[in-house]
């Protein structure tokens, strides 16, 4: 038997395999998974191709495979998946999990806790000892998101454009956010976003202008400070969802928080205005490693301290 966990993210798609001893088996990286954007025929030709760099063959050994991917949060998508995999033999048992769940098993050691994945978009999602699960957030750019990179880099140019038209107040962003986006008058900016040149990922990208600027700038601080508490109160709703008490343990991931450490303090005062207590943690383990740990518990198998110790120190770093 060999254990094989695949997390498939807007970008790339990162893989991990086990041994039936809980060993690592290889791993890999390859295109997106992103089910959205590939269908079944990008994942047909994507999971193969991450088996055989992992040196899986599902011909000579049986797999038990978990998919965690992006744009697989609905029950019909992971039908239609799950079905995918039988009918090409890759697995004798599969499940197919958002790419957040992965990330959540991964950062706790499959132990209860919560994650806050602020990078493009944005997600809380929480899980009980006993295995119960909650989330809030994670509905896309036009239903939430907030807290999300997008959003910061759209309020952003929000505030640039009201501080232009003299009913805003002025803000360094215009002096950083121009010259990120290398414009020669601010008024170029509306034809790149009304004509789809300039996307959700290339509006995220200017995040990091507004978290560096909140120390100095009162309106980067607003934004900061706003998206912080509805993350802080997304928090709060999940571990009520979940009625967790004493210390909750949150990992958190995404672009967000590898830059200034601007947000998470908003969001953990938020989260002690609501009598909530939290304690951050850096995530154990990589969501491909969480992504396997699901696979392995398909197995029927505890994941336990005996089989994630040695798997911290071994497991690779993904790029």
């Amino acid at each position: 038997m060999v254990v094989v966990g695949l997390d498939g993210g807007g970008t790339r798609t990162r893989g991990i395999a086990l041994t039936d001893a809980g060993s690592i088996h290889g791993w890999t990286v390859g295109s997106t998974g992103n089910y959205q954007m590939i269908g079944r025929e990008g994942l047909v030709r994507l999971v193969p191709s991450m088996f055989e760099r992992m040196d899986v063959d599902p011909g000579s050994v049986p797999v038990s495979l978990t998919l965690a991917l992006a744009g697989a949060g609905r029950e019909r998508e992971q039908r239609e998946i799950v079905q995918l995999v039988q009918e090409h033999g890759w697995a004798v048992r599969v499940s197919v999990v958002t790419d957040a769940r992965a990330a959540l098993e991964g950062a706790h050691g499959g132990q209860a806790g919560l994650i806050v994945i602020a990078g493009t978009g944005s997600i809380v999602m929480g899980k009980q000892a006993n295995g119960t699960e909650a989330r809030a957030g994670g509905w896309g750019p036009l239903l939430g998101d907030e807290g999300s990179g997008y959003w910061l880099g759209l309020d952003g140019l929000r505030a640039v454009f009201r501080a232009r038209d003299g009913w805003g107040r002025n803000t360094a962003l215009a002096q950083s956010l121009q010259e990120d986006l290398d414009l020669d008058h601010w008024d170029d900016l509306v034809g790149m976003l009304y004509s789809g040149s300039m996307d959700r990922d290339r509006i995220a990208s200017l995040a990091p202008h507004v978290l560096e600027a909140a120390a100095r700038d009162e309106v980067a601080a607003d934004i900061v400070e706003y998206h912080g508490n509805i993350l802080g109160r997304q928090v709060v709703a999940v571990v009520r969802s979940l009625s967790m008490d004493g210390m909750v343990p949150v990992a958190c991931a995404g672009g967000l928080f590898r830059g200034p450490d601007a947000i998470w303090p908003v969001v953990a005062r938020e989260t002690a205005r609501s009598g909530v207590n939290v304690s951050r943690r850096q995530p154990l383990l990589p969501p491909a490693m969480g992504a396997a740990l699901l696979a392995w518990r398909q197995l029927g198998r505890p994941v336990d301290a005996s089989l994630v110790k040695p798997l911290m120190q071994a497991c690779p770093e993904l790029p």
